[in-house]
């Protein structure tokens, strides 16, 4: 299963901005807190907050799609 979900997730993370790309990879590749990917980014704590919450939720909505297609295979 894991070899037919990993394109996925590639082509899902390609679609990802720069931007957003860079919050995921600070927060999840580096583990660093919220308020010092804001401070590092010279943004807020919530703006940091507001664009994990766009990416969690369009990564859901396409693993329940996922999910979708391969109860249908």
């Amino acid at each position: 299963m894991l070899e037919k979900t990993a394109p996925f997730v590639r082509e899902l993370a390609g679609t990802l901005s720069p931007g957003e790309r860079l919050v995921v990879m600070l927060v999840y590749g580096e583990h660093l807190p919220l308020a010092e990917v804001a401070e590092v980014l010279e943004t807020s704590k919530e703006h940091v907050e507001h664009v994990l919450d766009q990416v969690q939720n369009r990564f859901r909505l396409a693993r329940a799609s996922l999910i979708d297609a391969l109860v249908a295979v």
